[in-house]
């Protein structure tokens, strides 16, 4: 019998640390889906992470120096993105400003993390997320002469030497040799039309609107995939009380023969629980930078960011565990110290009724 009540009582620490383990993975699961779903937060990190001015810097400085790239040399338009792979770090901060002000691009951020949170957590939805770009096109026309006017007092005269460059570069048609500069006569209608023109081709070429699901663009099934494994992973958290209730059943079952044993194992239920979700709450940054060394396929440029985008995410969905942590720490705290008072008062019982 000793040994049979031995091997109840590992049998139901086992049950209560499987419990354990099942409450904490279907609170961060219910919280990761929920935070997920929430097109609010998806809205910050991109704005806060993706679409802040260093960002915008870095993106317009790659774009730029992959149009100037695929431009051939005899396309005056090559002018331009030479121009602009000169700008240093400054002068993109105030192009960018100009070309993608908040108060134009922020609420087409909140339009496509609304579009894609719906379609994620809508079953059966079809492949749309569309975003209308139509506020930036009219912007971008408007502002147009601004930037150009802008664009223009970046750089210096040429001097005589450097106009005659400009010539050699019209006569040969190769748009690589002149000098960035502002040349004299008829070489300076040339730079000013060439520029408007790659400036005014860049803004037609903007669709009015842009479907972020387009399975032309993106991995739609993969993504579908996901959305599935995420509803499921809901359904899942949202089962998992009824194991947790029933493994934690089965332990006190197996464990408790007293008031005290009772008091005991739920403390111990209680406080490891809370201290791990005490702990959950403390490494969301640290887990994060953890996780970053096992993901590949990720471009130098995105790296940051994407690690930022993770700790922003994992803060929230596991500093607000702490309190809760807290609160079945304290409460397991005063459940041992119930099971202890119990047990002296029942050892003083026995050694009374002995004497």
């Amino acid at each position: 019998m000793r040994a049979f009540a031995g091997l109840a009582h590992v049998l139901g620490r086992l049950m209560l640390l499987a419990a354990i383990m099942v409450l904490l993975l279907s609170l961060v699961t219910r919280r990761t889906v929920d935070a997920i779903y929430d097109p609010a937060l998806m809205q910050t990190a991109v704005a806060r992470y993706w679409l802040n001015d260093e960002a915008l810097v870095r993106l317009g400085q790659r774009y730029a120096q992959a149009k100037m790239q695929k431009t051939p040399s005899d396309d005056e338009r090559l002018i331009f993105w030479r121009a602009l792979n000169t700008f240093d770090d400054d002068q993109w901060r105030t192009m960018t400003g100009m070309i993608a002000p908040r108060d134009v691009v922020l609420p087409m951020v909140d339009e496509a993390a609304l579009a894609l949170t719906t379609w994620l957590r809508t079953p059966g939805a079809p492949p749309e997320a569309v975003v209308s770009l139509a506020s930036w096109k009219a912007m971008a026309q408007r502002q147009s002469p601004v930037w150009t006017d802008w664009f223009f007092a970046q750089f210096r005269p040429c001097d005589a030497v450097e106009t005659l460059v400009w010539g050699e570069a019209w006569a040969l048609d190769d748009w690589r040799l002149p000098p960035l500069c502002l040349p004299l006569g008829g070489a300076r209608q040339i730079f000013v039309e060439s520029a408007s023109a790659a400036l005014q081709q860049e803004i037609a070429n903007v669709p009015a609107q842009v479907n972020l699901l387009d399975p032309q663009r993106v991995p739609i099934e993969t993504l579908e995939t996901a959305k599935n494994r995420l509803a499921q992973a809901r359904r899942w958290a949202g089962l998992a009380w009824v194991l947790v209730g029933g493994l934690l059943l089965l332990g006190l079952v197996l464990i408790v023969r007293s008031w005290g044993d009772l008091f005991s194992a739920l403390g111990s239920f209680m406080a490891w629980s809370g201290l791990a979700l005490v702990l959950l709450g403390v490494i969301p940054r640290r887990l994060a930078a953890w996780a970053m060394q096992f993901v590949s396929g990720i471009p130098a440029w995105a790296s940051d960011a994407t690690q930022a985008t993770a700790a922003f995410y994992l803060e929230h969905i596991l500093l607000p565990l702490r309190p809760l942590g807290i609160g079945l720490a304290v409460a397991g705290a005063a459940a041992w110290l119930a099971a202890a008072l119990l047990k002296a008062r029942q050892r003083k019982a026995e050694n009374h009724a002995a004497g």
